[in-house]
C-alpha cells in the first residue's frame, strides 16, 4: 500500500498545480507559452499517477520517482504561489513583472518535464481517473463495530446525548427527532457516536439500531438502500426503482421505533435533505424515533432542522495527554524528556487529530528555543509553531511557511522578519503579549495571508490591515481597535466585533461591504448610529451566512436616543439567523420586524418568520414596555429576558398569533429565564377562541425567575417537562402557579427569597425521585419540609440556610427512613435558628461534605 499512499498525497499537490497554474501563469505576461507547456506536463503526469498508484507494491524506481516528483511539484507550487502574490501585490499597487519568477516558471517546467519522462521511461501508463481500479468505498466507511482501545475525556458527554436521546423520545410525539454533532474532523464525532450507539440505555429504548456512513455524496436512494440493508441482513438489495426501495422500507420498519446513525453529513442541499427526510417519515409507522447525524459544519445541523445540536469542543490537556501517552507508549513508563514533549504537544492542539503534510519532506515542526532547525529544513517548513525567545531575524530561513504560530509570554513586539514570508496564509498571535501592531507598511504586504488569530485584550491593529485583501478570518478580542476602512477586506468571512465610531473609516458602512461573514458577529455602540438610513448601510438582511447577531448600545452612554426604535429597524437580519441578542435597547416598542419576529421581503411584498431562531436575549432593555412575540417560532429553545425593568405586563401577543388552528405554542422551548424585571405584575394567558386547547411550553426544562418581585402568575402548563426550576426574589404566586402542574422530572429544585413561602407540598418530593440537587435560601416564614423529603434516594446535595422560623425538616418514623437518601454527598444547614431536630437515619453512607452552623 506504501505506493497508493505516496502518490495520493502527491496527487494532491499536483491537482493544486492544474487548478491554479492556468489562471496565474498566464496572467503574467510573457508567460502564456509556459502555461500551455506546464499544463500539459501536469495533465500527464496525473494520468502516470493514475498508474502508480493502482500499484500497490511499486519497485524501487517507482518509489525513487514518487519522491522526486514530490520535491519537483512542491517546488513548482512555492513558484505558482510566488506569481499568485505577483498579482495580487499587483491589485493595491502598480508594479513592473518580476524577471526573477519569469526563470524559475521555466526552471520549473523543465524540471517537471523531465520527471513527465523519466515516468515514462519506468513504464508507468497514462490512465484517466475513472480507468484506475479503486478499493471497495466500504474500506473507507465508518461502521458501529470498530473497536475504540482509548476513548479518554468524552464518557460524559456520552451520558449527556444519552440522556438527550432518550428525553426527546419519551417527552416528543414526533415521528422523528433529529439530534446533531458537530465538530472540526479529527474530534472524534464518529468514535463518540459509536459509544452512544452502544449505551445500554439506547439498546433498551431502540427496537432498531441503523448506522450509515454518508460522507461527501448524499443521495437519497444509495441511503435508503444502505438502510435497507442494515435492516434485513442480506448482502443485495435486489430492487432498483425508487418505489420499490421504499416499499421493502416501508415493510420492514413496520412497527419498529428505531435510531439511524448518519455518520459524516457534508450535504448543506436543504431540498435534497427534505426528499430524504420526507420519504423516510412516510415509510415510517410509530413515532419517537431518532436521528443522530455528525458533520463538520454547522450549517449541515441547520440544514437538517436538528432539534439539539451538540458542538463537540477539543479535550481537556490533560486528556489529549492521557491520549498521546496511550497511543505513543502503551503502559510502558514515559522518560521525562518525552513527557515534556509531549504536553507541549497537547496544550498546543487540544483534542484533533494533526496530520503532517505527508512525503519525504519535513512540512510542520514544532520547535522550541532549545533545538535547531538547519536551513535546509527550514525552506521546506510549511507549518510551524514555535515556542520560546523570539528576536528579530528568527524567521530569515523560513520562506515558504504557510503557518505560524507564536507562543512567547515575553514576545510583546512582532518581528519583522516576519516581512519575508510572502507565502505566509495563517499568523496565529495569541499566545503572546503583543498589544500593539506597528504600522509597517510591509504588514499590508503579506497579500496571501488568510486568517490571523490575535486574540489579545486591547491589541491595536495596524491601518496597513487593509492592503490584506485575501484575509478570511480575523480573531480579535472584543477590545480590540481595529484599524480605519475595515470594509475593503471584502473576502472577510470571520470578524466576531465592530465597534462604531465617530468618524469616517469607523461607522457603521464599513460592515456593509462584508457579505461574506459567517458565525457570529457583535455590533457595540450602535448610540453612534443617527439613523435608519445610516443603520441600513450595514447591510444586516445580505448577510445569509450570518448566525448569530448581538446588536448593543451603551447603557452608560448618557443622553436620551430617542433614534434606537429607527437604528434597528434598519439592522434587520438575514432569516437564515440563528441566534439574535438585543442590549442596551432604549426604545419604548421594538420595531416592526423585532415585534413579529419577521423580516420584511420588500421584492415579494411579505414578510418571512424567524423560523431558525434558536436563541434570543433581550436584555437591559430599560424603557422597553411591550417584548416582541415569540411563541410562534418552531425551534426556538431559548429565551433571556433580562434588565426590561419599566415592562409591567407580558400580554397575550407574547404567544404569537394565536388562532382556531393553534394548538402548540412555543414548541421546542427549553430554557426560559426571566431576571431583574422588578416592575413585571401579569402574566397573561393565551387568547384563542379555544384556548383550553393550546399547550404552553411543552418541552421547558429549565426555567429561571429572579428578581421580579411584584410578579402575580405564570401561565398554566397542562403538562411539564421541567428538569431545572430555580425562582428567587419573587413573590410566592408564580411558584404557587407553577406547582399547580404536577412536577416530575425536576432535577434541580433551587428556592430562594421567597419570603411569603411558609411550606412545600408534600407531592413535590415524593412525584420527583431523579431530584439531585435542593437549595432554599432566606425564605424567612418557611416552618417546615414535608416528609416526602426521605423519599429522595437520588439526592446528592442539600443545602438550607437564612431560614429562621424553620422547625421541622421530614418527620417520619425511623422505620420508614434509614438510609433514604443513600447519595447525598453534601449537606449544608446554616442561619437556621428554630430548628430543634435532624432526622440523622435519613443520611446514607456517601456523604462526604457536613456543614452546619448557628442553629438552635
Amino acid at each position: 500500500m506504501e505506493g497508493e499512499a505516496v502518490a495520493a498525497v502527491i496527487k494532491v499537490l499536483v491537482q493544486n498545480l492544474i487548478d491554479h497554474s492556468k489562471k496565474e501563469i498566464s496572467l503574467v505576461r510573457g508567460l502564456e507559452k509556459d502555461a500551455a507547456k506546464l499544463a500539459g506536463s501536469l495533465d500527464t503526469i496525473q494520468q502516470l499517477l493514475n498508474d502508480a498508484e493502482s500499484r500497490t507494491i511499486p519497485g524501487g524506481a517507482v518509489k525513487s520517482w514518487l519522491r522526486k516528483l514530490e520535491d519537483v511539484a512542491f517546488d513548482a507550487d512555492n513558484v505558482l504561489d510566488e506569481l499568485n502574490y505577483h498579482l495580487l501585490s499587483k491589485q493595491i499597487k502598480s508594479i513592473k513583472p518580476m524577471k526573477e519568477k519569469l526563470l524559475k516558471s521555466k526552471k520549473s517546467n523543465e524540471n517537471l518535464e523531465y520527471i513527465r519522462k523519466e515516468g515514462a521511461e519506468l513504464g508507468l501508463k497514462e490512465r484517466l481517473a475513472n480507468d484506475v481500479p479503486k478499493l471497495p468505498h466500504a474500506a473507507f466507511e465508518t461502521d458501529s463495530f470498530s473497536h475504540d482501545p482509548i476513548f479518554i475525556g468524552r464518557d460524559e458527554l456520552v451520558s449527556e446525548i444519552v440522556e438527550v436521546i432518550n428525553t426527546r423520545i419519551t417527552t416528543d410525539e414526533r415521528i422523528i427527532s433529529i439530534i446533531a454533532i458537530v465538530g472540526m474532523g479529527g474530534l472524534g464525532q464518529t468514535t463518540l457516536t459509536r459509544n452512544v450507539f452502544h449505551h445500554p440505555k439506547i439498546k433498551t429504548h431502540f427496537g432498531s439500531h441503523i448506522w450509515v456512513h454518508v460522507s461527501q455524496i448524499f443521495d437519497s436512494i444509495t441511503l435508503f438502500k444502505k438502510i435497507l440493508k442494515c435492516l434485513i441482513s442480506t448482502d443485495k438489495v435486489e430492487v432498483e426503482s425508487r418505489a420499490d426501495i421504499m416499499k421493502k422500507l416501508l415493510e420492514a420498519l413496520k412497527d419498529k421505533i428505531y435510531l439511524l446513525i448518519l455518520d459524516d453529513i457534508w450535504n448543506q442541499d436543504r431540498p435534497k435533505w427534505d426528499d430524504f427526510i420526507n420519504s423516510l417519515v412516510g415509510v415510517t409507522s410509530t413515532k419517537r424515533n431518532a436521528i443522530v447525524i455528525t458533520t463538520r459544519n454547522m450549517e449541515v445541523a441547520s440544514t437538517v432542522q436538528s432539534l439539539h445540536t451538540h458542538e463537540l469542543k477539543g479535550l481537556s490537556h490533560e486528556d489529549c495527554w492521557s491520549i498521546i501517552k496511550a497511543k505513543t507508549f502503551g503502559k510502558v513508563d514515559i522518560p521525562l524528556e518525552f513527557e515534556a514533549i509531549g504536553r507541549k504537544i497537547a496544550t498546543r492542539w487540544q483534542g484533533s487529530s494533526n496530520n503532517t503534510e505527508g512525503g519525504s519532506r519535513v512540512r510542520y515542526m514544532i520547535h522550541d528555543e532549545e533545538s535547531r532547525i538547519t536551513k535546509e529544513v527550514a525552506k521546506y517548513l510549511r507549518t510551524l509553531l514555535f515556542e520560546g525567545h523570539i528576536y528579530r531575524n528568527k524567521f530569515v530561513d523560513f520562506e515558504r511557511l504557510h503557518t505560524l504560530v507564536l507562543a512567547d509570554d515575553w514576545c510583546t513586539k512582532l518581528p519583522s522578519s516576519i516581512r519575508k514570508l510572502i507565502h505566509l496564509r495563517k499568523l496565529d498571535i495569541s499566545s503572546t503579549s503583543i498589544n500593539y501592531l506597528p504600522d509597517w507598511n510591509w504588514i499590508g504586504e503579506l497579500h496571501q495571508m488568510q486568517t490571523i488569530n490575535a486574540n489579545l485584550r486591547g491589541l491595536e491593529l495596524p491601518s496597513a490591515l487593509k492592503y490584506l485583501i485575501n484575509l478570511r478570518h480575523l480573531y480579535i478580542d472584543s477590545f480590540a481597535k481595529l484599524p480605519a476602512e475595515i470594509g475593503s477586506l471584502t473576502s472577510l468571512q470571520t470578524l466576531e466585533y465592530f465597534r462604531v465610531g465617530d468618524k469616517n473609516g469607523w461607522k457603521i458602512k464599513e460592515i456593509g461591504s462584508l457579505n461574506d461573514l459567517k458565525g457570529k458577529l457583535k455590533i457595540f455602540s450602535l448610540e453612534k448610529v443617527e439613523n435608519k438610513e445610516e443603520a441600513e448601510k450595514a447591510s444586516q438582511s445580505n448577510k445569509s451566512k450570518l448566525l448569530k447577531l448581538h446588536l448593543s448600545w451603551n447603557m452608560y452612554g448618557g443622553g436620551d436616543t430617542p433614534n434606537d426604535k429607527n437604528v434597528l429597524e434598519g439592522l434587520q437580519p438575514h432569516s437564515n439567523l440563528k441566534k439574535l441578542a438585543i442590549e442596551g435597547f432604549n426604545g419604548k416598542k421594538f420595531p416592526s420586524w423585532t415585534q413579529k419576529m419577521a423580516v420584511e421581503n420588500v421584492p415579494q411584498g411579505c414578510w418571512v418568520p424567524l423560523n431558525k431562531l434558536i436563541e434570543i436575549k433581550l436584555y437591559e432593555c430599560s424603557k422597553c414596555e411591550e417584548i416582541p412575540m415569540f411563541g410562534h417560532l418552531p425551534n426556538l429553545k431559548s429565551l433571556w429576558l433580562e434588565g426590561l425593568t419599566n415592562l409591567k405586563f407580558i400580554n397575550s401577543s407574547f404567544y404569537g398569533l394565536v388562532n382556531e388552528e393553534t394548538h402548540i405554542v412555543f414548541l421546542a422551548l427549553e430554557k426560559l429565564v426571566l431576571h431583574n424585571m422588578p416592575n413585571l405584575a401579569e402574566w397573561a394567558e393565551v387568547e384563542s377562541p379555544c384556548a383550553t386547547d393550546v399547550t404552553v411550553f411543552p418541552n421547558l426544562q429549565h426555567l429561571q425567575i429572579s428578581w421580579c418581585k411584584q410578579l402575580t402568575s405564570f401561565p398554566n402548563q397542562s403538562e411539564s417537562c421541567l428538569k431545572s426550576l430555580v425562582v428567587r426574589e419573587t413573590g410566592s404566586m408564580p411558584l404557587t402557579c407553577i406547582f399547580k402542574t404536577k412536577l416530575k422530572l425536576l432535577i434541580e429544585l433551587c428556592i430562594e427569597r421567597i419570603y411569603g413561602l411558609e411550606y412545600l407540598p408534600n407531592w413535590l418530593f415524593y412525584n420527583n425521585p431523579n431530584l439531585l440537587e435542593l437549595t432554599i435560601r432566606r425564605c424567612s416564614n418557611l416552618r417546615e419540609l414535608p416528609d416526602g423529603l426521605g423519599t429522595l434516594n437520588s439526592l446528592e446535595m442539600l443545602s438550607i440556610s437564612d431560614c429562621p422560623n424553620l422547625e421541622r425538616i421530614a418527620n417520619i418514623g425511623a422505620q420508614h427512613s434509614q438510609g433514604s437518601l443513600t447519595c447525598l454527598q453534601r449537606m449544608k444547614i446554616y442561619e437556621c435558628e428554630a430548628l430543634l431536630y435532624f432526622p440523622w437515619e435519613m443520611v446514607g453512607s456517601l456523604l462526604e461534605v457536613l456543614e452546619f452552623e448557628n442553629l438552635s
